[in-house]
């Protein structure tokens, strides 16, 4: 049993370098195939497929990681933050920062709207949190539910990147674009 427990950590390690070694590579170089991941990884090429047998797999864990450590960021962002406007704001910011840093799957958004759609829909993730407590104290719009307003601010989120990349936003100032539109969406009106 101990043998069979250190061979599982050792491929659990193996699959977190190899996507540890495309989340730093990709953003740098798009293009990069998996020969160039599992250099960077130290592992073998024969490795990285045996986790990975496509890039497409590849890209799917990809997408996973990022909403997960998207959510961890979140969620440290928004831990005791009082207010609402400032802290769509950051939202705003933070969501603009992981979209360009991880730009290389803006092409996969597809293939990632199932797990977007399971984390809009989720009560318990920060942002949901955040909006449930600021509803509480009267500062969201009761008429929209709090999921629609989360499933919204992560199609913008999209949007905007898509837009950044292309070129019909500017980079600079996309950051407060994003949480001015969240909070003119979300803010209880008089």
């Amino acid at each position: 049993m101990g043998a069979e427990g250190a061979q599982r950590r050792d491929a659990v390690a193996n699959r977190q370098a190899v996507i540890d070694a495309a989340t730093g590579l990709l953003p740098l170089d798009p293009g990069a195939g998996m020969q160039e991941i599992a250099d960077r990884s130290g592992l073998g090429r024969s490795t990285v497929y045996r986790h990975f047998p496509t890039r497409e797999a590849l890209f799917r864990a990809l997408l996973r990681e990022v909403i997960a450590t998207s959510g961890e960021e979140l969620e440290d962002l928004l831990r005791g933050q009082p207010d609402l406007a400032a802290g769509l704001c950051d939202v705003g910011d933070l969501l603009v920062r992981v979209g360009m840093r991880y730009r290389f799957l803006y092409s996969h958004r597809h293939e990632a709207a199932p797990m977007l759609n399971r984390v809009g829909h989720d009560p318990s993730t920060p942002l949901a949190e955040f909006l449930a407590v600021a509803r509480g104290r009267g500062e969201v719009r009761s008429d929209l539910p709090i999921a629609w307003l989360v499933c919204q601010f992560i199609a913008l989120t999209i949007a905007l990147v898509g837009d950044v990349i292309t070129g019909r936003v500017e980079r600079e100032g996309a950051d407060r674009l994003l949480g001015d539109t969240f909070i003119a969406m979300t803010v209880a009106r008089a």
